[in-house]
């Protein structure tokens, strides 16, 4: 299953869109600092999935966009489905291990929480400083990629 090509401003469509490691690394892997950034990535889906072997991972960023070089990709758990100790576990994640998996890693982690707050569809927008610098509107609606 491949990604949709990015529209006219270097964003995918709005929307979740399915994909795997594969489409990821065919659609956002053309140059070194992004090629080492999936690399990363990759490495950090695999520690992710001995944990949580079937909550949703949904990846975002500037990583899935245009942008030339991206610092990092941002990655988010859905935990509102996952049993109370999973889903604790990754909150403490979160928390606790945010700078670490970032260096590690080069992945901002953020956790879905029932009832708390849902960074999959906060990052189905565009933030202020993004939507300024390619002329849309803050709030712009745009996709994201569900791991398959």
């Amino acid at each position: 299953m491949a990604l949709p090509p990015l529209d006219g401003h270097g964003l995918l469509p709005s929307g979740v869109h399915p994909g795997t490691e594969a489409d990821l690394r065919n659609r956002f892997c053309w140059n070194p600092v992004r090629t080492q950034l999936f690399i990363q990535l990759v490495a950090f889906i695999v520690v992710m999935r001995k944990d949580f072997p079937s909550e949703p991972l949904y990846v975002d960023g500037s990583f899935v966009t245009d942008k030339e070089f991206p610092n990092d990709v941002d990655v988010v758990l859905d935990g509102t489905k996952s049993p109370r100790p999973q889903l604790w576990k990754a909150v403490g994640m979160m928390a606790l291990s945010q700078q670490a998996i970032k260096t590690q890693y080069g992945v901002d982690f953020w956790v879905d929480i029932p009832g708390q707050n849902a960074f999959s569809m906060y990052f189905q927008y565009l933030g202020i400083k993004t939507a300024a610098m390619k002329r849309l509107p803050p709030k712009h609606p745009k996709g994201i990629v569900l791991i398959q």
